[in-house]
This record gives structure tokens, sequence and C-alpha cells, in this order.
């Protein structure tokens, strides 16, 4: 798959993806550093809710310890923008959460489709292509065999 279908496959899975009542970026980033709950609520409320393509790779950047924090539906809402930085950018923020097979990260991705799931599978394998990052490879097959294609672990 290039680099500009996987990008379309990625915004056709994830279109119409709002974040509802899921912990948002600058939500999550508050929590990384310990603000108080009204503190958490005042950054929520600058953060983006409706559309996720209006999410810049600087923010994703500046926020990533936000990936740490999100709830299934934050996950959902913000995966196709830091998939996205990825394939352009080469931020890699996200990886280590899309192969960590431990319970928790694995319950951060429940909310997802099987049309977002082989989007996440495809992201998957075109970074296994990439040579620059080879150090990530042994990981990503486990993840993808042990969890990302594994038919227990899709929705119905």
């Amino acid at each position: 798959m290039s680099k500009d279908e996987l990008k379309e496959a990625i915004r056709q899975a994830f279109d119409g993806v709002e974040l509802g009542e899921g912990i948002g970026l600058r939500e999550g980033n508050a929590m990384d550093d310990y603000k108080s709950d009204a503190d958490q609520v005042i950054e929520r409320q600058s953060d983006e809710k409706h559309d996720w393509s209006r999410i810049t790779a600087e923010d994703l950047e500046r926020y990533r310890w936000s990936l740490s924090y999100f709830d299934p539906a934050g996950m959902r809402f913000h995966l196709p923008a830091f998939m996205l930085a990825r394939i352009d950018h080469g931020d890699d923020s996200l990886l280590n959460s899309l192969i960590a097979l431990d319970e928790y990260s694995l319950s951060r991705y429940t909310a997802l489709s099987s049309a977002q799931r082989r989007a996440v599978v495809a992201f998957l394998y075109w970074v296994l292509e990439d040579p620059a990052d080879k150090w990530h490879h042994a990981a990503i097959e486990r993840a993808l065999l042990e969890y990302w294609e594994s038919d227990a672990n899709s929705p119905p």
C-alpha cells in the first residue's frame, strides 16, 4: 500500500469520529502534569472535540504524553491524527502504544470498529516496510499476530 493510499484508508476509517466524553489531548497533558481536576476541565475546554484532522502535528508532539491517559474514546479520536503524523513527519510517539500488549494499553483500543482496526493493521505493516525503523520490527510483528490481526480481539 502506498503512503497516499494508507493515508486515505485512515481518513476513511475514522471519518466523522468525534471525541465525545473521551479524554482530550490537553486534558491528558494536564493529567500527566498532575494538575487539579479543575485545571483539567479548563484544559479540556481548549481541546479539539469534533474534527481530529484539525489537530496539528506540533500539538501532537507537544502533548504526546497524553497518549498514556487516553480512554477508549480519546484514543479512537486521536489515533488517526497520530498515525498520519507518523506517516508525514516520522513522529513515533504512538508506536509504543500500538505494540504494547499489556492489559491497560490494549483496553484503550476497545472502541475501534473493524474498519478502524484494519487501518491500524495497514499502518503497522507500512511501518514494517520503513527501513529506518528496524528496531521495532519484532515487537510490531508480535503485536500484529497476538492482538491486531487476532479474530479473538476483533469487534463483532
